[in-house]
């Protein structure tokens, strides 16, 4: 409790250092340069206010109240002295990082810039609040890349300081067009600085697809049964009808004779009785065989006609089938052969003349 209140009075008496340095600005505007947007003198007198205001709820331990004046007073006009105080105020909170980060801006401020004792002072504060900070650096080989802490973006990166974070595990995640996202976790511990390289990997571009399959090859044309299939075809069915009316002959032929051999029957039986009742026997025997033969001939004819109107109707139907069924085929190249010959001939005699030479006959001359 001591320490904490002769710092808390170190610190009261540097705002009331900082208070005055606000009550009398144009010594400052004579030693430094004037800000961009100087503040107005009802501006100052409003800041030293709020400082004031701040410098004793800083004293009475409310610090939450002292930051609001301070950074009231900072709005108004930005002095060192006032960044100073807010500094000190945010590590009261043991707000390790913020406060580092007023105080070095109290030290970079050229409104009212700090003397050495006070430099020095915050110096010492500014450690003091390391004690409880890790530092990391983050290095990178890849162009463009981002980086985010614990899935947060950062905007400076590169940069050339370390980042300030509280000790604990901490995600690093570092990531650039065409790379894989390079992934580290990190346990920063507190007052200590470290490290580490983050390379995300290029991402190979994918190989180009494969060439499509070939389309299949057509298939083969229809193939005949047999060559010339058409018209052997047509042959057939003509043959099968020729068959047909061979057999339709053959059967009027055999007809023909079974009704004379019914007639002749008649007449024998009624020459020579049954079995050769009258008449010459011979004649009668013989006529008979005679009949007989005929019948043979008759039974033989039909046979043959129902053969060959059996054959033809088969041949015929056949050779109807293949020609129907037929694929229309390839033409044959031409024959060159007859063309090449006749050339030859042509080109082995050129020129032939013959007519009458003199009382020997005949002369020729040619050119081969």
């Amino acid at each position: 409790m001591s320490n904490t209140r002769r710092r808390s009075f170190a610190i009261a008496l540097s705002a009331l250092l900082g208070a005055a340095f606000v009550a009398a600005p144009s010594q400052v505007s004579a030693q430094e340069p004037a800000p961009t947007a100087p503040a107005s003198q009802q501006q100052i007198t409003l800041a030293r206010q709020a400082a004031s205001e701040g410098l004793g709820a800083y004293r009475s331990g409310d610090f939450n109240k002292a930051l609001d004046l301070f950074e009231q007073a900072k709005a108004l006009y930005p002095s060192a002295q006032i960044l100073r105080m807010r500094g000190y105020t945010l590590l009261a909170l043991e707000r390790w990082i913020p406060s580092v980060e007023a105080m070095e801006e109290a030290l970079d401020s050229q409104t009212g810039a700090l003397d050495e004792a006070d430099r020095k002072d915050v110096s010492e504060q500014i450690a003091k609040a390391m004690m409880h900070i890790g530092s990391v650096t983050v290095t990178t080989q890849v162009a463009g890349a981002k980086l985010s802490i614990d899935d947060v973006p950062v905007a400076d990166f590169p940069k050339d300081k370390p980042f300030r974070l509280l000790p604990g595990k901490h995600k690093f995640v570092l990531s650039a067009p065409e790379h894989t996202d390079a992934v580290e976790e990190l346990d920063v511990e507190a007052n200590k600085e470290v490290t580490i390289a983050l390379e995300p990997k290029k991402v190979e571009a994918p190989p180009p697809p494969p060439p499509p399959p070939p389309p299949p090859p057509p298939p083969p044309p229809p193939k005949n049964l047999i060559p010339n299939q058409k018209m052997i075809g047509f042959i057939a069915a003509g043959a099968g009808l020729g068959l047909g009316l061979a057999g339709i002959a053959a059967g009027a032929a055999s007809g023909y004779i079974s009704a004379n051999v019914a007639r002749d029957v008649k007449i024998h039986e009624y020459v020579y009785g049954t079995n050769c009742a009258r008449g010459n026997l011979e004649h009668c025997l013989l006529d008979r065989e005679v009949v007989n033969a005929d019948a043979t001939d008759a039974t033989t004819l039909r046979n043959l006609g129902i053969g060959l109107g059996v054959s033809g109707l088969v041949v015929g139907a056949g050779g109807l089938v293949l020609a129907i069924i037929a694929k229309p085929e390839p033409a044959k190249p031409a024959d060159d052969a007859p063309a090449a010959k006749k050339a030859q001939a042509t080109s082995v005699v050129k020129s032939l003349g013959c007519g009458p030479y003199g009382d020997v006959g005949l002369s020729c001359v040619g050119t081969f």
